[in-house]
């Protein structure tokens, strides 16, 4: 009998999108399904589109909550969870129909407690049967370093939740950090360090969606700083953890900070670009760069680190005029 496997769909303000997605799920080729749609208070029809689909397929439970943000809705979820797998859906888009059932198989095969798929990234409209993989695929396997060293790098592995594959004994207790504008930032690594094996398929599987009104395509905000907290987060871990990915990490780190500070002299205002500045101060003062870290960056990076050591500031605004790092 095939194991079962959890599906997590935090509901928010998606009516118009919302019914291709359940539709999308309930279709798949791989049948072992529980479906939970976690409606978080949407002010639209959405709670009554997710009562309306769970009349017709008994494998979805709807639980309507008071407004509390994605983590939460996640975290609902992974307490109910009976799968043996558990898999993340962002409401708002939608899934080729042979997904779970690729990510299923390449997980007992391979004996992986991580699968992943690449993704497409689609516009408002796009319908599934329209698109075509045409690139071939590649598979790859990566132990427990190599997988958190290409999280860091943001290649594969990456820090989103909605195109992998969990088997749930490996994420125990770890739950999303409420309150966070990126919540899977702060979790991701975590469950990628608690696995043996992870594997990755370049085969477009997940689709996208991007809308200009989603929270990834709203204008720069103080919200984003949530990636440096989340970011200097995982540098202690690893420093704990993995000590042979840290250089890469803190690299990683410090970039960051400067895309973040370009940002915030290009899209924030005069009081909110202070604020931003000190928090950036803080994490730069929180970890020390040593020379010897900046052998994992090419050199047209170095010099940018030196460059940005004599003029932080400055440095973002050079970047800013050549157009650099955005």
């Amino acid at each position: 009998m095939a194991d079962l496997i959890s599906i997590i769909v935090p509901v928010y303000n998606v009516e118009k999108y919302l019914d291709q997605c359940i539709e999308s799920i309930i279709n798949q080729t791989y049948k072992e399904l529980e479906i939970f749609l976690i409606e978080d208070g949407s002010p639209d029809n959405c709670g009554s589109i997710c009562d309306s689909w769970a009349k017709k397929d008994d494998r979805i439970k709807v639980f309507h909550v008071d407004n509390g943000g994605s983590a939460r809705a996640r975290n609902i979820g992974l307490l109910h969870a009976k799968g043996k797998y558990v898999g993340f859906v962002d409401a708002d888009d939608f899934l080729m129909p042979s997904m779970y059932e690729i990510l299923y198989k390449l997980a007992i095969n391979s004996s992986a407690e991580i699968t992943e798929c690449g993704y497409y990234k689609v516009t408002s409209d796009v319908m599934h049967n329209s698109l075509n993989n045409l690139e071939g695929k590649t598979i790859r396997t990566f132990n427990t370093a190599e997988a958190l060293l290409e999280n860091v790098r943001d290649t594969v592995v990456q820090q989103v939740v909605w195109n992998k594959l969990y088997l749930k004994r490996i994420i125990g207790n770890t739950f999303f950090t409420e309150g966070k504008y990126i919540d899977d930032e702060f979790w991701t690594y975590k469950i990628i360090g608690s696995a043996k094996k992870i594997v990755s398929t370049t085969e477009k599987l997940y689709c996208y969606r991007q809308q200009e009104a989603s929270m990834m395509h709203q204008s720069f905000s103080l919200r984003r700083m949530d990636a440096l907290e989340a970011k200097l987060q995982r540098l202690k871990y690893l420093e704990q953890r993995f000590p042979s990915i840290v250089s890469e990490a803190k690299c990683n780190l410090y970039f960051t900070c400067i895309y973040l500070q370009q940002m915030a002299l290009k899209d924030v205002n005069k009081k909110e670009q202070i604020v931003m500045r000190k928090k950036i101060k803080n994490c730069l003062n929180s970890f020390c760069m040593e020379k010897s870290d900046l052998k994992c960056i090419d050199n047209k990076q170095r010099i940018w680190f030196w460059v940005s050591r004599l003029s932080f500031i400055g440095t973002c605004r050079i970047r800013n005029i050549l157009k650099i790092g955005f």
